[in-house]
């Protein structure tokens, strides 16, 4: 099973391999960890580790239903940490996406776009203008974006209306990417969840007292905001933010050439992947995308059949 996952994706396994692999690794990373709540296992499976082996957070949730993971023998040694941890995921639950962050991510944006706007809570998407270029940005905090339905509505609804879509999530499931770059539009990865500065007392104390066990803390990666983060961001002191860099670097001098391009796309934007990408040039590389979502898409309907 290693040897195949050296020269093919993690969905070329079996339902059966795909199994044992996940008890694999939950056996390594709980020998190491110890303890570990739902929002950390996405992470490590999701998100660290060799590209090739990571796993998608949809395939994911077909393998385990669980919210808590001890290693055996350490339950009553751990329990101050998993009840620290336990408070942690509660708290990410009611505040990733609370209006109270959403009105802070908006304001972040509002540093770089004109006129902008909620025109929706779930999903969070936002209307403005970067320059003359009308724009639409779709936001993940604390999630994926993934090949499904509801990204492919969004991007064909302001494919319709002319306006540039922009994807922003923690993570954009890699299989996007080069769908992105055929329907010319661009996604951010921010690899963090914004959360409300009072979230870092929380997350600092997750940390074991022991000093053999001092590894043990929250996995995850974090960005703590509050009304003045917008300010400060525009103003130099979060030189890493990666939206700043995405709005500051990548799009600042460039978003009329890549609307232009856009807009003379002959690609027709459908609600679905494949009717999409099956416009796409008939070569190698398109070809072995539309395999690679079947082979992706069989595997998940092998799953949730079991």
């Amino acid at each position: 099973m290693i040897e195949k996952l050296g020269k093919q994706p993690i969905s070329s396994l079996s339902r059966k391999e795909l199994r044992t692999y996940f008890d694999y690794r939950l056996k390594n990373l709980l020998s190491e960890k110890r303890v570990l709540v739902r929002n950390e296992l996405e992470y490590l499976f999701c998100e660290t580790g060799p590209g090739n082996r990571r796993l998608d957070p949809e395939i994911l949730s077909f393998l385990t239903n669980e919210k808590i993971f001890i290693f055996s023998g350490f339950e009553h040694t751990l329990k101050t940490l998993l009840n620290q941890k336990k408070e942690i995921e509660k708290y990410i639950t009611q505040n990733c996406n609370s209006p109270e962050v959403q009105k802070l991510l908006t304001r972040l944006l509002k540093a770089y776009l004109d006129k902008l706007k909620v025109v929706s809570t779930k999903p969070f998407i936002l209307e403005g203008f970067l320059g003359n270029v009308p724009v639409a940005c779709l936001i993940q905090n604390n999630g994926w974006i993934l090949p499904d339905k509801e990204l492919f509505t969004f991007l064909s609804k302001y494919h319709k209306e002319r306006r540039f879509p922009i994807l922003i999530a923690k993570k954009i499931s890699g299989i996007l990417f080069p769908v992105f770059k055929g329907l010319f539009i661009l996604g951010l990865n921010t690899y963090k969840i914004y959360l409300p500065k009072d979230a870092k007392i929380l997350i600092d104390k997750a940390t074991s007292n022991e000093p053999l066990l001092a590894n043990l803390k929250y996995h995850n990666q974090f960005q703590f905001i509050d009304k003045n983060f917008s300010k400060e961001c525009v103003e130099d002191y979060h030189q890493g933010d990666p939206i700043k860099n995405f709005f500051e670097t990548i799009l600042k001098n460039n978003i009329s050439n890549y609307y232009e391009n856009y807009l003379q796309s002959k690609i027709e934007i459908k609600d679905n992947f494949i009717d999409t990408v099956s416009q796409f040039k008939k070569n190698r590389a398109n070809k072995a995308l539309l395999k690679s979502y079947q082979t992706r898409a069989t595997l998940i309907q092998d799953l949730a059949s079991t």
